[in-house]
């Protein structure tokens, strides 16, 4: 379990700064992001943009989701009484929301 933690915890930190880098710098030069007098540049394609946010939003998604089930999981296997096991969860899963 540790070691599927940390990797999702270093995947997470790469993926955010790789999503930082490429939205805050998406033009050469970098000037040209706001300066619309500058006619020599190159940007990113709109789409790519589009695309790039809609990954790192659906990642993120996943690893709130995994954040918040597992919890649930690894209390599951430690619990022995149903009732506790289902009233946990469902208290857990509050969080989720």
């Amino acid at each position: 379990h540790k070691t599927l933690l940390w990797c999702f915890a270093i995947l997470c930190t790469v993926n955010m700064m790789l999503m930082t880098l490429i939205l805050a710098l998406p033009c050469r030069p970098v000037r040209a992001q706001w300066d619309a007098t500058i006619v020599e540049k190159k940007c990113l394609d709109s789409w790519l943009i589009i695309h790039i946010c809609v990954y790192a939003s659906a990642f993120s998604a996943f690893l709130d989701v995994y954040s918040a089930l597992y919890p649930a999981a690894v209390f599951w296997k430690l619990i022995s009484d149903s009732r506790k096991k289902i009233a946990l969860s469902l208290m857990l899963g509050l969080g989720a929301m």
